[in-house]
């Protein structure tokens, strides 16, 4: 017999004026059992100040299912969370696709049942940095990452709570003392470079990396026998390439003298044992043309992974469309610490069916975004990344 399935989606949308309470924390629960009271020791309320948390949306997703054991939907609450850094200073990632939720009480202060995994091992680090966004009329330079969301699978065998008094959590969050770059030239034959800016390093470009491509070459159009129809385009005046643009595509070590590990910021899984070890952080590499003084060109792909004892290994694959590059630049970060931040959601309304029915029957509640002053919606215009 066919299994079927009824999907119910309830959402509203409220934006009240809230701000981070100061949260105590604890212990990570066996994953999917019910979590009542877990309280972690190594919170750091003392950094809670520096951001800001609100809720901003919430929606209610049931699901019944002809063949279940009961008739009693299975639910998720699904909390939007906006939020704000407030000072940036030394704080260079944060982790906000997996907020760990430890509390959760109810409208009447008893603890609600809900399922949930325990922490683990992986990361997914978003730096920190300012991004160019349209609000009304507008450009505004905000601090990234601005946002986060809470999944609460709730146990179909309790009653569903009007609105909930408290969400407890907590984000990782990356820190380091300083930020340097560490430039080594751009060739496959030049062995290990000992940087003076970072004497505990050791950096080389790997030997498989074929060599840098030439220089960009161009030619320039013969003015045309017949007037333009067009005034604003001269072929005189545009430059055209010779020949395709050539593909940089590179591999670069970095390895501590000490032989500590090297971390790297994309690393989504990292041994905890060994994160305590980690002394430097790879962030990126970019290239560079020095003899020009071409500034840093950002690589439109490229990546760091940690590769156990040997190091990071860092992989780039830009085109070539400014110049001949001749120098690889690595940005990394200095005595890197995982801290935890906690946070606090207050008076969460849940939707119910009917309500959130009516709701939805007249295009769903929605109340005016906060921060933007409406917008909500459209697809921001983002500048460039901008990092701190």
């Amino acid at each position: 017999m066919e299994t079927k399935v009824r999907l119910v989606r309830l959402v509203w949308i409220v934006c009240p004026a809230m701000t981070v309470v100061l949260a105590h924390a604890t212990h990570p629960i066996a994953a999917g059992a019910y979590r009542l009271n877990a309280e972690p020791d190594d919170l750091r309320a003392d950094l809670t100040e520096r951001f800001e948390f609100a809720w901003d949306s919430v929606q209610l997703l049931s699901e019944v299912h002809a063949q279940g054991d009961s008739n009693a939907p299975a639910r998720t609450v699904t909390i939007s969370v906006r939020l704000k850094i407030l000072d940036a200073n030394g704080l260079l990632a944060m982790d906000v696709s997996n907020p760990v939720i430890f509390k959760v009480v109810d409208e009447s202060e008893n603890a609600l049942h809900w399922r949930g995994d325990a922490p683990g091992n992986t990361r997914q680090y978003c730096r920190v940095g300012t991004q160019g966004v349209v609000e009304g009329t507008r450009y505004v330079d905000k601090i990234i990452p601005s946002c986060t969301a809470i999944g609460l699978p709730l146990d179909s065998g309790y009653p569903l709570p009007s609105s909930l008094a408290s969400v407890k959590g907590y984000l990782y969050v990356l820190y380091v003392d300083r930020i340097i770059n560490v430039d080594i030239p751009y060739d496959p034959n030049g062995g290990w470079v000992e940087p003076e800016t970072a004497p505990d390093l050791t950096l080389c470009v790997d030997p498989t990396t074929p060599p840098p491509p030439g220089e960009v070459e161009y030619m320039v159009i013969p003015p045309p026998l017949v007037p333009l129809v067009s005034p604003y385009f001269d072929p005189r005046a545009t430059p055209i390439r010779r020949k395709a643009v050539s593909l940089c595509y590179y591999f670069t070590w970095v390895k501590s003298k000490t032989g500590r590990p090297i971390m790297a910021l994309d690393d989504v899984w990292y041994p905890l044992a060994e994160r305590a070890l980690v002394e430097h952080v790879v962030i990126e590499t970019q290239l560079s043309d020095s003899k020009r003084n071409t500034g840093i060109q950002f690589q439109t792909e490229q990546t760091t992974r940690s590769d156990g004892g040997r190091g990071a290994l860092c992989h780039g694959w830009p085109w070539q469309d400014l110049g001949p590059f001749d120098t690889i630049r690595h940005v990394i970060g200095v005595h890197p610490v995982e801290v935890k931040i906690p946070f606090v959601l207050k008076n969460v309304p849940i939707p119910h069916t009917k309500g959130a029915l009516t709701g939805a029957s007249q295009g769903g509640l929605r109340g005016k975004p906060a921060e933007t002053g409406g917008n909500r919606g459209q697809a921001p215009i983002k500048k460039p990344y901008r990092p701190n």
